[in-house]
């Protein structure tokens, strides 16, 4: 009867260090899914504002150009070149001016992520 008794605490021993060592293993894993999620989140961030920065410019060099073609078209209104280029510089300017929206809507997405726990 004692030696059932022991066999039976060592057992439950056994068995209780080896859950404390999984717990501690698995709170080791979610700091390091965590640290990893925010060095992910840091990165993406940081690409992404890189790449609005470029978008900025050539879609601020892009208006430029399309109010010079359209002050050039009021002194010349019937030149088919002059029309076509006004053209292409809208078309051009509104794409970028999705693709810019769209890096915006990028980056408030990463900085909610990164606020939540």
């Amino acid at each position: 009867m004692k030696k059932l008794t022991i066999v039976l605490l060592a057992g439950m021993l056994m068995v209780a260090g080896c859950k404390d060592r999984k717990s501690e293993k698995m709170s080791q894993a979610e700091a390091l899914r965590e640290e990893a999620r925010a060095e992910f989140l840091d990165s993406a961030l940081q690409q992404v504002q890189q790449e609005l920065a470029q978008t900025d410019s050539l879609l601020e060099e892009m208006k430029r150009l399309h109010d010079k073609l359209q002050g050039d078209i009021k002194t010349k209104p019937y030149s088919k070149q002059l029309e076509y280029d006004l053209t292409e510089t809208r078309r051009l300017r509104d794409s970028l001016q999705v693709e810019f929206d769209t890096q915006c809507a990028k980056i408030k997405y990463l900085h909610r992520k990164q606020k939540q726990p």
